[in-house]
């Protein structure tokens, strides 16, 4: 098998046009279920889980200083060579609320036998998510709601969350997560859905320049369980958020328009974004909000990126929707930036030094709301098919008119490792504040100032010979990474053709 085979083999891997499937009438009444018409779908879940103990007399909860913060998600793709389907989660550590350890793990779909058994089962119509790795089983599903949970819920739960409340003429929704997470907890927890979900109009978006894809979020699920973890269970409560996604063609189908274009220098993904989501509150006014920003970017070499729809602010007020916020109305600014080691699949940055963003300012343009948002660790990013920092957050600032402080998640896939986005890097570095500024981000600036020399001389210097050996490796390793998982990829849509429907419950389908 030559290189020019492998190379070839990437490319139609995860860059082949999909035919569209026809979309009969969505129906968002049934938005938490399977689509099976969809080419990709996923389903996230986020948040922050307090430790507590509980008094045995009274059976009062105390929340202690020691915490988790959560990442947890299945996604299933169908693309032309093949099922690309997998299950990524982290769980950030947290004391005071800040993160110290971060622990991820991302599961591949693998052949199908005996001792390496990896397999979803989802539901349609309703959310019914069975998950199996090797022995390993994670089962989430909404379940009934019974007067017990009524009682749990406004009784033990709401008072733990200063003026959290139930959303006027919304009826709780119960649901169960017992999940295999990170590289070694175990988390089982009962969630309550207390306000309605959000969504764009018509709940689309255009996830990576696909233009039939939609989306929404539960923005308000109050938990309470327990996480097991290296054999020892703590009892957790807190605050989680449901990002769901899907889509008529395959989420990496556009992103790419030339694997090996992409490896030449000063070139990158066509499309990345930068997002973020947060539960809010503010002390002063009583009230709680969640918001949803996501910028979507279009990039080409030797220019600066540029916006593109859908870019913009989704947010609710104590379980109301409201207003969005436009992208020519705010700011979202990325500065702290941390090298990634993330291990991926499609390696397009193989032999470049990258970064990301940890932290971000927002400032509306028309009023006086701003919001700084930091991951703790800085660098939190799981091994994925691209490059992706995901990381726990928290924050302050004003929202609404109102001081807040946060909870949440920063994500992007806009690596930085163009000469332009070294220029941007640089550019955004804060010098103002003498007394917080961390030298580590001006050794940064000198050397990144001296890369972009480097990299000037070989553009216009045709015999820059060491660069021309550069993007030849880099093409051969992008090749070779992760050769067997793309093999099995690709011998998965050989195996299997149509929808598999589990034989006890039509109403599943099953992927694997």
């Amino acid at each position: 098998m030559n290189n020019k085979f492998l190379i070839l083999l990437s490319s139609i891997l995860f860059n082949s046009q999909i035919s569209l499937a026809q979309n009969n009438n969505l129906d968002l009444s049934l938005e938490e279920g399977n689509h099976t018409w969809a080419k990709s779908e996923a389903w996230t879940w986020m948040g922050h889980l307090n430790e507590y103990t509980q008094d045995s007399p009274t059976g009062k909860i105390q929340l202690r200083n020691d915490g988790v913060a959560l990442i947890h998600y299945y996604t299933r793709n169908e693309t032309q060579f093949g099922n690309l389907n997998f299950k990524s989660s982290a769980l950030t550590y947290t004391k005071n609320n800040i993160g110290t350890v971060y622990d991820k793990n991302t599961i591949y779909s693998e052949a199908t036998n005996s001792g390496n058994k990896f397999e979803m089962k989802i539901k349609e119509h309703t959310l019914d998510i069975q998950f199996q790795h090797k022995k390993n089983l994670d089962i989430i599903k909404k379940v009934e709601m019974k007067d017990q949970d009524h009682k749990t819920l406004n009784n033990t739960l709401l008072p733990l969350f200063e003026n959290l409340n139930i959303a006027q003429g919304f009826s709780p929704v119960k649901y169960i997560m017992q999940s295999h997470v990170g590289s070694h907890s175990y988390l089982n927890i009962e969630f309550y859905q207390i306000w309605p979900s959000i969504a764009p109009e018509n709940a689309r978006m255009k996830f990576l320049g696909l233009s039939e894809t939609f989306t929404f979020s539960q923005p308000m699920l109050v938990a309470i369980g327990k996480i097991k973890k290296d054999g020892v269970d703590k009892k957790v409560v807190g605050l989680l958020f449901l990002d769901r996604q899907w889509s008529k063609e395959y989420f990496g189908t556009y992103i790419m328009s030339d694997p090996l274009e992409s490896l030449k220098q000063n070139q990158a993904l066509k499309y990345s974004h930068s997002w973020s989501a947060f539960h809010a509150y503010s002390a002063e006014a009583k009230n709680w909000y969640f918001v949803h920003l996501w910028q979507q970017f279009k990039r080409t070499a030797n220019f600066d990126d540029t916006l593109v729809d859908y870019s913009g602010v989704l947010w609710a007020k104590n379980g109301v929707q409201q207003n969005s916020i436009h992208s020519n109305e705010f700011s979202w600014k990325g500065s702290n930036y941390v090298k990634n080691k993330s291990i991926v699949m499609l390696n397009y940055a193989v032999g470049r030094e990258k970064y990301f963003p940890s932290e971000y300012k927002y400032n509306n343009l028309t009023n006086n709301d701003n919001l700084k948002l930091q991951a703790s660790p800085p660098l939190q990013s799981l091994d994925q098919p691209i490059y992706l920092f995901e990381g726990y957050a928290t924050g302050f600032g004003v929202w609404n008119n109102e001081n807040v402080e946060i909870k949440g998640r920063l994500e992007s896939s806009r690596i930085l490792f163009r000469k332009q986005d070294y220029q941007e890097i640089i550019s955004n570095i804060d010098f103002s504040n003498k007394y917080n500024f961390n030298e580590k981000q001006d050794q940064l600036k000198i050397y990144l100032e001296k890369k972009i020399v480097q990299e000037e001389w070989c553009e216009f210097n045709i015999l820059c010979f060491i660069d021309y050996l550069k993007i030849k490796k880099a093409q051969i390793d992008y090749a070779f990474n992760d050769l067997n998982r793309k093999l099995i990829i690709a011998q998965s849509g050989m195996k299997t053709k149509g929808i598999i429907r589990d034989p006890n419950d039509k109403s599943k389908v099953i992927y694997n």
